[in-house]
């Protein structure tokens, strides 16, 4: 089992290698920090952005061990694409539950009861993907695919996570964003509210992996390449910006 593991890590590590070849390729460079201070400085500059709570210090007590954001740079030095991953450590508490406190403390609002099934599902340690956004001189093109994936596989061999997971818009579904940059399972009103708080919507689509989804992913990537693996040729392009 422990050789199976560090196997497992060497796919991972390998692939996010050649994601980030790619995606230097391309003139991007990436950065990654735990300091949640630093991603609000850099997003407060962007007048089209805005951090979320999901990824603001005032909320969570972010460390290495449980939260990083990755930035990506053009040539000329501007920001052309931030995402975040926070590690929640639920136990034996589903997502559902964990939504059931979270969620009004950061948004106000009426949270409702009747959330995603598969929220009902998801326990353990799980991370929260989110405060995607990809500037528009580079939507559309494989490298905002590539930056998304290596966000997760970056989540994977840093937080060990059972599961791993975003909202997105249903244009986004839609388009089939979701299953272009990875994500296996997909399914229609994440969270559930009485009262939606201003800027939360209930019908943002619950997107999630597993742990063995994003192995899998990882073994993909290592095969094919960055450019050329199926999940990267899928579906059509689109912003696939998420909260």
């Amino acid at each position: 089992m422990g050789t199976d593991n560090r196997q497992n890590r060497l796919v991972v590590t390998k692939a996010i290698g050649k994601l980030n070849s790619a995606i230097e390729s391309a003139g991007v460079t990436l950065v990654e920090s735990d300091s949640f201070a630093d991603m609000k400085r850099i997003v407060s500059c962007m007048p089209e952005k805005r951090v979320t709570q999901q990824a603001d210090n005032k909320f969570f007590d972010f460390t290495s061990d449980n939260g990083f954001w990755i930035g990506a740079f053009d040539g000329e030095g501007k920001c052309v694409s931030v995402q975040a991953a926070r590690l929640d450590c639920l136990g034996r508490k589903t997502l559902s539950e964990y939504w059931n406190e979270q969620q009004p403390r950061l948004y106000g609002g009426r949270i409702g009861k009747r959330h995603a099934i598969a929220a009902d599902q998801i326990t353990g340690r799980v991370v929260y993907h989110g405060d995607y956004w990809i500037d528009r001189s580079i939507r559309g093109g494989s490298v905002s695919v590539q930056i998304a994936q290596l966000g997760y596989l970056m989540a994977l061999i840093n937080f060990d996570c059972d599961y791993l997971y975003g909202l997105m818009a249903t244009k986004g579904v839609h388009v089939g964003f979701h299953s272009r940059v990875g994500y296996t399972h997909a399914v229609p009103h994440g969270t559930d509210w009485e009262l939606e708080p201003e800027g939360i919507s209930s019908e943002d689509w619950l997107v999630w992996m597993d742990k063995a989804n994003m192995y899998y992913l990882a073994e993909i990537i290592d095969r094919y390449g960055a450019e050329h693996n199926p999940y990267t040729q899928a579906g059509s392009a689109a912003s696939g910006d998420q909260a």
